[in-house]
C-alpha cells in the first residue's frame, strides 16, 4: 500500500479477519443503506451489457468465485450466473453469505491464497467489486 512516497504495510490478517467479523451483522445496512453503496450492481450492469447473451450462457455455465463479504455481489450476478464459491478471511462474512442461499461452497480464506490453491481456469468469473484494496497480496498475480 502507498501514500505519497513512503510504503506501508499492509493490514495483517488478523485485524482485518476481526474487523469484519464485527462489522458482519451490521456491513449491509451500512454499506447499502446508510452509505447508498451500489458497487455490485453496477458492476453486474456492465458486465451484463457489454458481454452480450453469448457471454452469459458461458457465466452461466462455470464456477464463479468471488471475495464475497455478506454476498451483494452474488446478489447482484444472481441472474447471469450459476455456481458461486465464496472465499472471504471473516466467518461471520460466511456466515452471512451462507444464509443467502446463492453459494455452492463457501471457504474461509484470504482471497488471493484461495484464488491460489485453485485449479488454472476453475472459473470463468472472478468477483472483487471492492475487496481487492483489503488483501496484502492484492499487488501480486493470483496465480
Amino acid at each position: 500500500m502507498l501514500l505519497g512516497a513512503e510504503k506501508l504495510s499492509a493490514m495483517p490478517e488478523a485485524y482485518v479477519r476481526v474487523l469484519f467479523d464485527q462489522y458482519a451483522p451490521k456491513f449491509e445496512k451500512a454499506l447499502v443503506d446508510d452509505l447508498g453503496y451500489r458497487g455490485p450492481a453496477l458492476c453486474s450492469s456492465r458486465a451484463g451489457g457489454a458481454a452480450g447473451n453469448s457471454q452469459t450462457e458461458l457465466l452461466r455455465s462455470a464456477p464463479s468465485i468471488s471475495a464475497c463479504g455478506t454476498g451483494l455481489a452474488a446478489a447482484a450476478f444472481v441472474k447471469e450466473v450459476d455456481h458461486f464459491i465464496g472465499i472471504d478471511l471473516s466467518p461471520r462474512m460466511i456466515e452471512r453469505a451462507r444464509a443467502t442461499g446463492l453459494y455452492a461452497k463457501l471457504e474461509v480464506a484470504d482471497m488471493v491464497q484461495g484464488l491460489r490453491d485453485r485449479p488454472d481456469a476453475s472459473a470463468d468469473l472472478v468477483l472483487a467489486a471492492d475487496a481487492i484494496g483489503l488483501s496484502a497480496r492484492s499487488r501480486t498475480r493470483p496465480g
